[in-house]
């Protein structure tokens, strides 16, 4: 399937990536505070708004 400088290769480039994810948040997490206050609102919005979705389709679906 994948050669061994392939697999290598792949875990080299997930390794970089990862941290530089790393990097990048702990550099912004600094301006997020006052960028993206209260911003979990609209992550719990949303899931209501699917879980809704959900029951609104268990409930048309017995019928």
């Amino acid at each position: 399937m994948f050669n061994q400088g392939q697999l290598i290769f792949a875990a080299v480039a997930l390794v970089l990536f990862v941290l530089f994810l790393i990097f990048s948040y702990s550099k912004d997490k600094r301006k997020s505070k006052s960028y993206f206050k209260n911003s979990y609102i609209v992550l719990v919005v949303f899931l209501l708004f699917m879980t809704f979705l959900f029951f609104l389709k268990l409930y048309f679906r017995g019928r």
